[in-house]
């Protein structure tokens, strides 16, 4: 039962592959040529923003959603709603919700289903989990990769009953860089549901020095420490900071004026 998070991964960075200028026909084929065999897109429930694929071997789905497009409003205005703590006041978050519903209502009732997710799509399929008791009794297991949080609430996607947390306590798992200020919501405020791993920065790049010499912060680090690439460091023991010393040391790379 449950998914290799290093599987989960791959799918979550490769839902960002179906949001291209290329036709449809070549982005599918683009994703099933890259991951293993067994594994293929199911097209119907596959759009630019929420990725269905399936293994027949297993009789198992896997549902991965992609992070923020710049381009797209809607997408702004979802992060916007979460940093402004009014997610209930954005409908895109329920109409999004109601895809992923659609989807896994057509799955098969013995099939095991799985989900991965970045940034504004860990967010995404917070709220989906927190609307619906049954998508929290389906999921098997869910990776969330520098998933967008609040830094203000636990429940900013929704509130979940004792009986949803309890469901959820082993099943998701929050994958943080501890560089990464998206989520660094995770280890203020927390979340609601699942468990939080946090995981070692690789530290500053020749860039990133020159940038922060030159702005102060740097832009490529931070985009960096943003990826969804967060299995291949070491997981660390998280000490609870103030918020201007996390947002300190994620611009700064060290903390010198908190």
């Amino acid at each position: 039962m449950g998914i290799d998070p290093e599987l989960a991964q791959q799918f979550a960075d490769l839902s960002y592959s179906m949001n291209t200028d290329e036709d449809r026909a070549t982005r599918v084929n683009n994703i099933n040529s890259q991951i293993p065999d067994e594994w293929s897109v199911v097209e119907e429930h596959t759009d630019k923003r929420q990725l269905t694929l399936y293994n027949a071997s297993s009789h198992h789905y896997h549902t991965a959603i992609r992070g923020t497009d710049p381009t797209n409003t809607q997408d702004v205005l979802q992060d916007a709603a979460i940093g402004l703590n009014v997610v209930s006041k954005n409908d895109q978050f329920e109409k999004r919700h109601k895809k992923l519903e659609n989807a896994v209502n057509s799955f098969e009732d013995d099939a095991e289903w799985t989900m991965s997710s970045h940034s504004l799509g860990a967010g995404q399929t917070s709220y989906s989990l927190a609307k619906s008791k049954d998508l929290t009794n389906r999921v098997s297991e869910v990776h969330n990769f520098n998933g967008a949080a609040s830094p203000f609430t636990d429940s900013a996607f929704g509130k979940t009953t004792k009986s949803q947390k309890a469901t959820l306590e082993d099943k998701v798992f929050h994958h943080r860089n501890e560089d990464d200020i998206v989520s660094m919501g995770l280890t203020m405020a927390g979340s609601n549901m699942g468990t939080t791993k946090t995981y070692k920065s690789k530290g500053k790049s020749s860039t990133g020095h020159l940038e922060t010499a030159i702005l102060g912060f740097s832009p490529s680090d931070m985009l960096s420490a943003h990826s969804p690439d967060v299995l291949d460091r070491e997981e660390v023991e998280v000490q609870k900071k103030t918020t201007a010393q996390k947002i300190e040391k994620s611009l700064l790379g060290f903390n010198f004026f908190t």
